[in-house]
């Protein structure tokens, strides 16, 4: 089963790999379709927290490109924003268009065309310290638990 959240994401790193052959692609676990390779794609195998947070710092920018449940927490946005890594993705939280960049689910020329504005973009680093301020101050252990807190008293 290939879900059109990584078909997208598929046709889009194959899109900017034919536009200049630089791009590469690391996935996270192997979450490939079993017929799918490229010679550009790199699975990267995670064993642990520190090694998943040396995943998202070594990428360049990070695609997420899942359709459904928009506005819904989504990890890997989450992660991605803690280690300061440009996030593309299509509407969850806590990204939006001060910390992240935003791509329209389901179309993978939309996430093609959210690579190369990020590329050009001379915010992302602006953009990427906004986000990662929001996770320390709002998700972090710390501030869940004070949040949680607030609310077991209330």
């Amino acid at each position: 089963m290939l879900f059109r959240s990584t078909a997208s994401v598929l046709s889009a790193f194959e899109t900017l790999h034919r536009f200049d052959e630089r791009y590469r692609l690391k996935v996270a676990f192997g979450n490939l379709p079993p017929d799918w390779s490229h010679p550009a794609a790199e699975i990267v195998d995670i064993k642990n927290d520190d090694e998943l947070a040396d995943f998202y710092r070594s990428l360049d920018i990070l695609l997420v490109g899942a359709v459904g449940q928009t506005g819904a927490p989504h990890y890997p946005v989450i992660e991605g924003m803690a280690c300061r890594t440009p996030v593309l993705h299509t509407g969850y939280f806590p990204g939006n268009s001060e910390n992240s960049w935003l791509a329209e689910p389901g179309d993978p020329q939309a996430l093609v065309d959210g690579v190369l504005e990020i590329l050009a973009d001379e915010t992302v680093e602006a953009k990427t310290t906004m986000g990662l301020n929001f996770v320390r101050e709002n998700l972090s252990w710390p501030a869940l638990a004070s949040s949680m807190s607030t609310y077991f008293q209330d």
